[in-house]
């Protein structure tokens, strides 16, 4: 996923990186970088790549009785997210530092999913994740995240 502008850039122009996909094919690019907090990164230009391998747990297909929720299965996943960009990176101080596109931002992590059924009728995705930036100036923490998306 990519974005470039050419010309004259204004504020209203950046992008702001995600720390998480919020709602899958929205039609607003979303640039995900899960190893950073929300804002780390804004940029005009940015090349973002995501990378998955998801690999079974558990196929349960069962639910409890008459309880509104169904457990379809459980699953891992490695990812790892990249980022190029022509921009700004937020410092420890708070201060956003110009960056140019000659660098580029890694992060990876490990998440542990559940699809579920709630309600009879809604599909949605459990996800409990912990991810790690690769070392960078601007971030040196991990981040765990607890979470739902909708499929």
């Amino acid at each position: 996923q990519g974005r470039y502008i050419v010309g004259d850039k204004t504020r209203a122009d950046l992008s702001s990186t995600l720390e998480y996909p919020l709602l899958p094919n929205s039609p607003v690019p979303q640039f995900v970088i899960r190893g950073f907090p929300i804002g780390q990164f804004l940029g005009y230009t940015m090349n973002n790549a995501t990378f998955e391998y998801r690999f079974p747990l558990v196929y349960t297909y069962r639910g409890g009785g008459t309880t509104p929720l169904f457990i379809r299965r459980i699953h891992g996943a490695f990812v790892a997210d990249g980022l190029q960009l022509d921009g700004y990176a937020l410092k420890e101080n708070l201060d956003y530092e110009r960056i140019d596109r000659s660098q580029t931002f890694w992060s990876g992590g490990l998440e542990l999913k559940a699809d579920l059924t709630l309600g009879f009728h809604i599909p949605l995705t459990a996800f409990v994740g912990y991810y790690g930036s690769l070392p960078n100036p601007y971030s040196r923490e991990t981040r765990f995240l607890i979470g739902f998306q909708s499929n």
